[in-house]
């Protein structure tokens, strides 16, 4: 199953977004930009509220609905 940081590295990755950029909107360090998009870290939801708006550009919610609509996906399928 997809993680959340799948959903958005890959988002970022295809508008063309860097993760440099994403820290200097968003305050958050550069490397831990990498670890979570990593999953080397956990994403505190304060930082993926931040991500999500201020580096995205996208509400929060555009990302928890694609990750539960793909938990559901599997969940069908294995019932």
């Amino acid at each position: 199953m997809k993680k959340l940081y799948e959903f958005i590295r890959d988002y970022r990755k295809s508008k063309g977004i860097s993760q440099t950029h994403i820290a200097e909107v968003t305050g958050i360090d550069n490397k831990r930009i990498s670890n979570i998009e990593n999953g080397r870290v956990e994403m505190r939801a304060e930082e993926f509220i931040l991500i999500c708006e201020k580096g995205l550009g996208v509400n929060p919610s555009f990302f928890s609905n694609q990750f539960l609509e793909t938990k559901n996906e599997i969940n069908e399928n294995t019932a």
